[in-house]
């Protein structure tokens, strides 16, 4: 049985709430992750799901390719077409690295999660003490001033990116 053998009503009838639907459950998990919210609850899912996305897209865009092929030969689609893969294409360029993590924004707030409170409010601005006081104010636990966000988030039981969210809201931006 191929594709084509499948009547056109079911292919509409499936493909079109299961691509949908795949859609909406990865930008949430998508979202969860780039706001470091439940992570492990989600990036196996997230991955999973990205991949079974990548097919049924693939899918889609198959069973659809005349009206796309039509579409592109309008100037306004061929441009948008355009415009969204340029963007793609800059945000993976900036956001990607060679080895996986040397000029990464995650590698840069690894680095700050494993830096030591010191080292952290000289990178915000901040004093290391107002920062250690600011900190224990909000019920962190800290085993010494020389701590880590990951040693202290650990400890506390919270997120590192918590403490690194106070060390930030300790310096006012200046316009």
């Amino acid at each position: 049985m191929t594709l084509s053998d499948l009547p056109r009503l079911v292919r509409r009838d499936l493909l079109t709430p299961v691509t949908a639907i795949l859609f909406l459950v990865i930008s949430i998990s998508g979202m969860m992750l780039f706001w470091h919210q439940g992570e492990r609850l989600v990036k196996d899912a997230h991955e999973w799901l990205g991949m079974v996305f990548v097919g049924v897209a693939c899918w889609h865009f198959w069973t659809h390719r005349k009206s796309v092929a039509a579409a592109l030969k309008r100037p306004l689609p061929r441009w948008g077409f355009a415009g969204a893969t340029a963007l793609a294409v800059v945000v993976v360029m900036a956001t990607a690295s060679t080895d996986g993590q040397q000029g990464s924004p995650k590698a840069l707030i690894g680095s700050l999660m494993a830096a030591p409170l010191p080292v952290v409010a000289q990178v915000v601005g901040a004093d290391p003490q107002v920062l250690v006081n600011a900190l224990e104010a909000r019920g962190w636990r800290l085993p010494s001033p020389q701590a880590t966000a990951l040693e202290i988030a650990s400890l506390s039981g919270g997120s590192p990116m918590a403490v690194l969210a106070v060390a930030q809201g300790l310096v006012q931006p200046t316009p």
